[in-house]
């Protein structure tokens, strides 16, 4: 039986992973104890003790819609106003739709679904190492493979 243990991973209840303002990504930061028949998330709040049986799966995060209307606008007032060319503007709005094309396509979470007496619950990890950077470029899915490893001997 494999133990392994994780730091610095992002828990978030189903709530705010489906909000679709959210100004924080996450309820807890802390770590993970990952067993073949548990997994262990501990944080400053607590600890929460998911048990067999899982599922697991990779999943993305809603589009930011707000947050990208937001820096739509922002830019076209600033280009406007600041610098009084459409060409600047269109330059802006194009860096932004390709950041927030490529962040879209990096942004994962890991579903865990387990059985918490007789209901299932559901809950979602990412990996939240360097401010969250770590997760967009691959953290995530390492994360992911660990525990797939680790729940696959059970």
């Amino acid at each position: 039986m494999t133990v392994t243990k994780t730091d610095n991973v992002w828990l978030t209840e189903p709530e705010r992973f489906n909000k679709m303002f959210k100004s924080v990504v996450y309820d807890q930061f802390g770590s993970l104890v990952i067993h073949s028949n548990e997994i262990i998330f501990t944080s400053n709040k607590g600890k929460k003790i998911l048990k067999a049986p899982f599922t697991i799966k990779l999943v993305y995060t809603r589009f930011p819609l707000f947050n990208f209307i937001l820096a739509i606008g922002i830019v076209i007032a600033y280009g406007i106003l600041r610098h009084k060319s459409p060409e600047y503007t269109g330059i802006m709005l194009t860096t932004i739709l390709i950041l927030f094309s490529l962040l879209r396509l990096q942004q994962k979470w890991i579903l865990v679904e387990y059985k918490n007496k007789s209901k299932t619950d559901r809950i979602y990890l990412s990996d939240g190492s360097m401010r969250g950077w770590k997760g967009v470029f691959g953290g995530t899915r390492r994360l992911y493979k660990i525990l797939q490893k680790n729940i696959a001997e059970n």
